[in-house]
C-alpha cells in the first residue's frame, strides 16, 4: 500500500475491507469427491470440520464452503415451509 500517496482513499478502503471483509487475498483449497457428494448431508458435515479446522489455526480470518450456501438455502426453505418469509 505504501505505492500510493498519502491522499489517495485506496489504502484505507483495503484496510477497511481486511477489517470488515476479511481482507483482500484468498487462499483457495478444492474438495472433491464422487459425482453428486456435496449435496449429501454427511458430506457437508465433513466440510463444516474442515472449516472449523481452518478457523481453529488461526491463520484465516473466515472461510466459506458449499455448505455455508446450502445452510442459507435450507434456511429459506425453512422460512417458507413455516410461513415466514
Amino acid at each position: 500500500m505504501g505505492y500510493f500517496e498519502a491522499s489517495d482513499n485506496t489504502p484505507y478502503h483495503a484496510k477497511r475491507l481486511q477489517e470488515k471483509l476479511s481482507g483482500v487475498h484468498t487462499f483457495s483449497i478444492v474438495v472433491s469427491g464422487e459425482k453428486d457428494a456435496f449435496p449429501k448431508t454427511h458430506n457437508l458435515l465433513k466440510l463444516i470440520k474442515l472449516q472449523g479446522y481452518i478457523e481453529e489455526a488461526g491463520q484465516f480470518d473466515k472461510s466459506f464452503s458449499f455448505a455455508d450456501y446450502m445452510g442459507v438455502v435450507h434456511g429459506g426453505i425453512d422460512g417458507e415451509q413455516s410461513g415466514q418469509t
